[in-house]
């Protein structure tokens, strides 16, 4: 035979004891009477912490990037003989050459860049 106890405790419910009673042959319901605060605002409850990560603030606003930021970060890595990885990127773009980029996807570009070792 196999015993399962659960204890819940819910404040201002007495339907709870009929329906544990309704679903358990033999119920044994202990009702603790106590208050405690609720937060309703949880937007103003303090964080701490200790986490170095979890402390840094987070840039929000949105960085734009020209075309003349982008030629200048592609002319690094030809510099350093990566010219087949920008090739490769560009054609991930649909585009043979950086002029064809559309400016929509400039940011994106830009990340892809940095992620190959460009400074920008």
């Amino acid at each position: 035979m196999m015993e399962l106890k659960v204890t819940v405790e819910i404040l201002g419910l007495d339907q709870l004891i009929k329906v544990l009673s309704a679903i358990s042959a033999k119920p044994q319901v202990e009702i603790k009477k106590e208050s405690l605060p609720i937060e309703s605002d949880f937007q103003n409850v303090p964080v701490e912490t200790n986490d170095p990560v979890l402390a840094t603030p987070v840039q929000t606003s949105t960085l734009t990037y020209s075309m003349d930021d982008l030629a200048k970060a592609a002319v690094q890595l030809v510099d350093a003989g990566r010219m087949n990885e920008l090739q490769q990127l560009l054609g991930r773009y649909g585009v043979q050459a950086l002029p064809q980029l559309p400016p929509e996807q400039y940011g994106a570009f830009a990340t892809d860049l940095r992620g190959l070792g460009a400074q920008i």
